[in-house]
């Protein structure tokens, strides 16, 4: 479930960052070597974690008494240790079969675009909250001319920008 959390993160700070510097339209095909990066990324992470924890295991198979802190492993501890790198290899193999298969990478793609349009309606929101508009009488009057303005100028050049881009 980390795996999978850290995986959609990445990918979708890759998406948010090409929302923001491209003007092509979104193609979650554009994204797959960015997600298959990432979960070589946390593969080789939990590869590397494996073999730390393999040293710890060698050397606390030689090691009796009390553990005088959280990472003073003893040889009363070994089993621990087999069982976390077991997981470790686990997940490093899980992550290395997954980077192939684009089913599940579109997968992870289209949840992490989902997260960024998250973020992002998030933060114009909180944007507009914090926003201090006086609301008087001209402000009301005037509404409707400027929703006007918006659509016919505003939004109609934005179309016509995202139309060339």
């Amino acid at each position: 479930m980390l795996a999978e959390y850290a995986s959609r993160m990445r990918v979708k700070n890759h998406i948010v960052v090409g929302a923001i510097t491209s003007a092509e339209t979104f193609d979650p095909s554009n994204y797959l070597d960015d997600a298959r990066s990432v979960l070589a990324s946390l593969s080789a992470e939990s590869t590397l974690a494996a073999e730390r924890l393999a040293r710890e295991l060698r050397a606390a198979q030689q090691m009796y008494g009390s553990a005088e802190h959280a990472h003073d492993y003893q040889s009363a501890d070994a089993s621990n240790l087999k069982r976390r790198e077991a997981v470790a290899l686990a997940l490093a193999k899980r992550l290395g079969e997954r980077r192939s298969d684009d089913e599940y990478l579109l997968g992870l793609i289209e949840h992490a675009r989902e997260d960024a349009w998250h973020d992002v309606a998030r933060a114009v929101e909180e944007s507009l909250d914090r926003s201090n508009i006086v609301v008087d009488a001209d402000y009301e009057r005037q509404r409707e001319q400027r929703m006007a303005l918006l659509v016919s100028e505003d939004l109609a050049r934005l179309a016509g920008e995202t139309a060339k881009g």
